[in-house]
């Protein structure tokens, strides 16, 4: 049986440079690795450091399982493109420059 959990998320670290559209965009992301997925961390594009907030919490994310994240978009100080990370053990690592606004889904393979 696969577990979904949605965690809401909110971000002050943001600039926005045209009018956002959406204000909530929600993202599924899907573990289909063999590995566990420690936490998940964000950053504005085109940047080489991602937050240190961790987007799961005290969770974890498991194979075979997924979880919603809801990106609060609605602000001025948001914006749609960001790089997000999902952190594996071992230094395993995903990463995916998304538009949080308009793509619903991140598959995690290996």
């Amino acid at each position: 049986m696969k577990r979904s959990f949605c965690i809401p998320v909110a971000f002050a670290l943001f600039t926005v440079t045209a009018p956002v559209q959406a204000a909530d965009a929600r993202v599924k992301v899907i573990n289909e690795s063999r590995y566990r997925v420690i936490s998940i961390n964000v950053s504005p594009p085109y940047r080489n450091k991602y937050g240190s907030q961790d987007l799961l919490g005290r969770n974890t994310l498991s194979p075979g399982y997924n979880i919603v994240i809801n990106f609060d978009v609605g602000d001025a100080e948001n914006t749609c493109l960001l790089d997000i990370r999902a952190n594996g053990p071992d230094g395993i690592k995903w990463e995916k420059r998304m538009d949080v606004c308009t793509e619903t889904e991140w598959t995690l393979k290996n």
